[in-house]
């Protein structure tokens, strides 16, 4: 369904893919830039980890995607309606330069392999990240519940 293009990551490095979102106002469509970062505890980078509940979901949302490691691109990734919500919501409350990891986005779902690697790393990612954001999930009215 999507068309968008991983790249792979780096596996010498604890290397990661982390989204910002571009800003908008609240019913413009989601527009993301994803770039590869390396994390480690001797070198920080600033960036905050979303969590939230992966709902079996048979709808997907499409978002934009419009630069890519730096690259110009025009893609589009499908994400399910829960974290679709979730992101239209903190476009509005986060410094929007400040990237953030989102496992459905940031992992590629479609690679086994790249998946063996980042799933026992997640600990470590939610653990370096200057914040964690806890998304509880819509109430299918505009403001939804969340959690900061």
């Amino acid at each position: 369904m999507s068309n968008f293009q991983y790249q792979a990551l780096d596996k010498g490095v604890f290397a990661i893919r982390l989204a910002s979102i571009l800003p908008g106002d609240e019913e413009d469509p989601i527009v993301l830039e994803i770039n590869h970062a390396t994390i480690s505890e001797e070198s920080p980078i600033t960036y905050l980890a979303l969590s939230y509940v992966w709902a079996p979901a048979t709808e997907r949302v499409p978002v934009s995607v419009v630069r890519y490691n730096g690259n110009t691109v025009q893609t589009t990734l499908h994400i399910t309606p829960n974290l679709f919500q979730a992101l239209r919501h903190l476009r509005g409350i986060i410094q929007l330069s400040i990237p953030i990891w989102i496992d459905a986005i940031c992992i590629n779902q479609g690679d086994n392999g790249e998946k063996a690697l980042q799933i026992p790393r997640m600990g470590d990612i939610y653990r370096l990240a200057n914040r964690v954001i806890v998304w509880l999930g819509g109430d299918g009215t505009d403001r939804g519940e969340y959690a900061l």
